[in-house]
């Protein structure tokens, strides 16, 4: 795609400190505090900032003899002090952005009883270290606990395309037939699990890649399993467009797709998009934690970035730029747009 994300050490670090504080409270807390919208209660935001206040680092106080440059402790007992007042701040968005992303784990399966589960939703949830949910892992260990209800499970290895895991419980649960039969009726993939199922064999990838967009909707969320599967630009592209008009592809899916494909494919992909869907395109490079890539993405792309496209951008940032709670600092972005002078091809 010819630009690469590579998670800094210090985002690592942030990341990580921001699960950890998340973590800190129980989940049940967490999803009592989603409004209907899907905003983040005020109550909730400042249960974190006061968690992040209290949160301190040692303070190392050393004087210099005057024969001598080595450090002389002045006191044995250890001085701790607060975070600075901008880790603080970056440390509240991040932790923002990581709730958010728990959220829209969550809303992507809406089909299932993912709520109503007696499962450790904490020790379930596997996270990639730049602070994004790894969703193959976390399908993975749902699949594999044995407490978890079992068409949820068998589901889970039907949507994720993990096959070796769908024949194994196929052959072992009698109760998959039913389930199979009432996903036959939701998906067009259902249809495609039967055959590989009843027949003992492994999905026909070649009978897929025949399908439309259709075949995409309420599939998407073992996308990273599957694209690389598919065979022909065509399909492809209609995985890609699918997930940008229904809005169900996680911004980190869309990048993984993207940098599977080589720049005749990508040029393929970019003119066949609307102005409309290019533009969702690139308003999904400015969440966590692609961020820092945003101008990147612009830049890499600008061929496509029409005058309409880059106002939209602009107009969409002066927005989250005003919002009280930010998962980031959009008035960055805008200085550093503004700064190097984009302008469209």
């Amino acid at each position: 795609m010819g630009v690469s994300f590579w998670p800094s050490l210090e985002l690592i670090a942030y990341a990580r400190l921001a699960r950890g504080i998340l973590y800190t409270f129980d989940f049940e807390t967490l999803k009592c505090n989603f409004k209907i919208d899907g905003i983040i209660s005020d109550d909730y935001i400042k249960r974190i900032k006061d968690k992040i206040s209290t949160c301190k680092i040692p303070a190392f106080e050393t004087i210099l003899t005057r024969f001598a440059l080595e450090p002389i402790n002045i006191t044995n007992q250890q001085i701790y002090l607060p975070l600075p007042k901008k880790i603080q701040e970056k440390l509240v968005r991040i932790v923002l952005a990581l709730v958010t992303e728990v959220k829209l784990w969550f809303d992507c399966h809406t089909d299932t009883n993912l709520y109503k589960l007696n499962f450790d939703v904490w020790n379930t949830l596997s996270w990639l270290s730049s602070g994004i949910i790894d969703r193959l892992e976390t399908a993975r260990i749902l699949i594999r606990d044995e407490n978890v209800d079992v068409g949820e499970r068998f589901y889970f290895a039907c949507k994720y395309y993990f096959e070796e895991d769908a024949h194994a419980l196929w052959k072992k649960y009698p109760e998959t037939k039913d389930i199979l039969e009432f996903m036959c009726i939701w998906t067009d993939s259902a249809r495609y699990w039967k055959n590989a199922l009843m027949g003992g064999t492994a999905l026909n990838w070649e009978q897929i890649s025949l399908s439309n967009k259709t075949f995409f909707i309420r599939n998407l969320m073992g996308i990273r399993c599957c694209f690389t599967r598919l065979q022909g630009l065509e399909i492809k592209f209609e995985c890609i467009e699918s997930g940008l008009i229904s809005g169900w592809m996680h911004h980190c899916d869309l990048y993984y797709c993207l940098s599977q494909m080589n720049v005749d494919e990508l040029r393929f992909v970019f003119r066949r998009l609307s102005q409309y869907q290019l533009c969702k395109m690139f308003k999904c490079f400015r969440l966590w934690p692609f961020q820092l890539m945003f101008l990147d993405i612009l830049n890499s792309f600008k061929t496509y970035i029409t005058d309409d496209i880059l106002h939209d951008l602009i107009s969409f940032l002066k927005k989250k730029e005003k919002e009280p709670h930010q998962d980031y600092a959009y008035a960055d972005i805008l200085r550093l747009l503004e700064s190097t002078d984009f302008t469209v091809c």
